[in-house]
């Protein structure tokens, strides 16, 4: 039985700074560069901080991806099929239902719940 995987936002830096997501995700090819250097330059707040890097640096590229997940799903679901593929292959497991928990802003009261 396939269970469900549930991504936050550390899981989500890690995807976009994943140089091999692109290539197997064609339809965020337009996300790459900017995506991997600013994963690097959130690395390096990191180097900085006890507690890991710096969330303000990432979360425009974030709130992208996001929001063109949506989009793509949207228009049709076989869209991010390639997105739910990439994951099972890092896991080495298949999953069911794929779970994304986002909240873009603190005024939005509860995160957004994305399933695909």
């Amino acid at each position: 039985m396939a269970g469900r995987l549930v991504l936050d936002r550390q899981h989500m830096i890690a995807l976009l700074g994943d140089p091999d997501f692109f290539e197997q995700c064609p339809a965020f090819l337009w996300l790459r560069t900017t995506a991997l250097q600013t994963k690097g330059l959130y690395d390096q707040s990191a180097a900085r901080k006890c507690c890991g890097g710096d969330w303000a640096i990432m979360r425009p590229v974030v709130d992208a991806f996001f929001k063109n997940l949506k989009e793509l799903q949207e228009a049709d679901p076989a869209n991010i099929q390639p997105v739910k593929t990439f994951l099972e292959t890092k896991k080495g497991r298949e999953y069911g239902k794929i779970v994304i928990y986002y909240r873009a802003t603190k005024q939005q009261p509860h995160p957004l719940r994305f399933t695909f």
